[in-house]
Formats: C-alpha cells, sequence, structure tokens
C-alpha cells in the first residue's frame, strides 16, 4: 500500500485470469484506517499470471498516526508515504 500525500491511498490487488478486481472499501476510526478488498470470479481456469490493479482512495482526513489493518487478517499493513519516501521504489509512478 502506498501514501501518496496524507490523504490519498492506493491499494494493489492481485488478479488473474480466473479473477476480476471486486471491491477495495476503507474504514476509517479515530485509531485506525482497515482495508478490505475483494476479488471476483469469473469462472474461467485460473493459469500463473497474475495483473496488479491499483485502486485510489481519499481518506476523509489524513492518516496521522493511525495504524492501517488489513480487514481479513487483523494484521497491520505496511505502507509507503511518497511525499515523504519519494525515491522509494513503490514511489516511482
Amino acid at each position: 500500500m502506498r501514501l501518496m500525500d496524507g490523504g490519498r491511498v492506493e491499494v494493489v490487488v492481485e488478479t488473474g485470469s480466473c479473477t476480476d478486481p471486486g471491491s477495495v472499501e476503507l474504514e476509517e476510526s479515530r485509531t485506525e484506517v482497515t482495508v478490505s478488498a475483494t476479488t471476483v470470479s469469473t469462472g474461467d481456469d485460473c493459469t500463473s499470471e497474475g495483473v496488479l490493479e491499483t485502486t485510489r482512495i481519499r481518506l476523509t482526513s489524513p492518516i496521522g498516526d493511525r495504524a492501517v489493518v488489513d480487514a481479513s487478517t487483523g494484521d497491520e499493513v505496511p505502507y509507503v508515504v511518497c511525499a515523504d519516501e519519494p525515491e522509494h521504489p513503490l514511489c516511482d509512478v
């Protein structure tokens, strides 16, 4: 995950020959931002090819010191703030 600045988030989801992008949703609280991403089955046979799909979402308030959490695992999600680290490989857009 990449924060373009304090208020815009980019979430990357891997899809493939048997899945299409579903939805990416953020739920914000005072202490954390929870990220939920889904894919939708196409009914096609799966191959080993993956495609990275990027979704951009604007936060209702800047990330600040809130944790970013994966909705499916409850784990904290690492992210890069591109305004602070413009040379980071994830920020090279």
